[in-house]
């Protein structure tokens, strides 16, 4: 599935299975679990003591 950011430009490109949900929605599911990473690599960085990371 292909969807085209027109603020940005851009144009994103997805492997899905569910072909019922419209490309904006997949658009939107991928940017809210990117910014999870986000922000769970910020609390390994920043919050946790070198020796509690599990790699």
């Amino acid at each position: 599935m292909k969807f085209h950011d027109a603020e940005h430009d851009k144009l994103f490109v997805f492997l899905i299975n569910n072909f019922t949900l419209p490309a904006l929605t997949i658009a939107q599911l991928y940017r809210c679990r990117w910014l999870i990473e986000l922000f769970f690599k910020w609390i390994e960085v920043t919050q946790l003591p070198a020796d509690c990371v599990q790699k």
